[in-house]
């Protein structure tokens, strides 16, 4: 099989809600099939079509965690149905390591390494990204000023703030 399909790495965003845990075996179904071929709808298939037209199926990159607070790390609640979501998508890991990049046919990872090589929590950037949307802003150049008008009001980022928003950043351009 030559060509990919139009993306070679998926980038999985994971919700703190149960959908994103349900959505893990939706997304291998969607991509390697369920195993049970409708007779009919299955030649439609996206798993199908890759197959006919000798694609390669694209492979996961990155766990993208986006429920992050500010000033603590996740919070709980938010932590612990993460942390399920990305233990569903582990055992998928242990049964066909080669679905994930950077696997190289070794031993597979256990759930520790797992999550340093294929998890990132996103911080909820707060106000500093409410204002980046609002203002048309690069996250990068918040720092620079302090006070923004959003709708008529007075709106502060710190420095800090901004700052930890450009390090996360940075952080996850690394990781792609």
């Amino acid at each position: 099989m030559g060509k990919f399909s139009r993306t070679e790495k998926l980038i999985i965003p994971i919700n703190a809600d149960d959908s994103s845990r349900v959505a893990i075996s939706a997304l291998f179904n969607l991509i390697y099939g369920s195993g049970n071929v409708h007779p009919v709808y299955g030649n439609y298939a996206f798993s199908a079509r890759l197959d006919k037209n000798k694609m390669r199926r694209p492979i996961i990159h990155l766990l993208l965690g986006n429920r992050f607070t500010q000033r603590v790390g996740a919070a709980n609640a938010f932590k612990a149905l993460s942390e399920e979501t990305a233990t569903a998508m582990h055992r998928e890991y242990k049964k066909a390591p080669a679905r994930f990049s950077n696997y190289y046919g070794s031993e597979p990872l256990d759930f520790d390494e797992f999550q340093k090589q294929y998890v990132f929590e996103l911080r909820d950037f707060n106000s500093a990204g409410v204002v980046a949307a609002n203002q048309g802003l690069p996250l990068n150049e918040i720092p620079d000023q302090r006070k923004y008008e959003v709708y008529r009001q007075s709106i502060q980022v710190s420095k800090e703030q901004g700052e930890r928003c450009k390090e996360v950043i940075e952080d996850l351009a690394n990781k792609l």
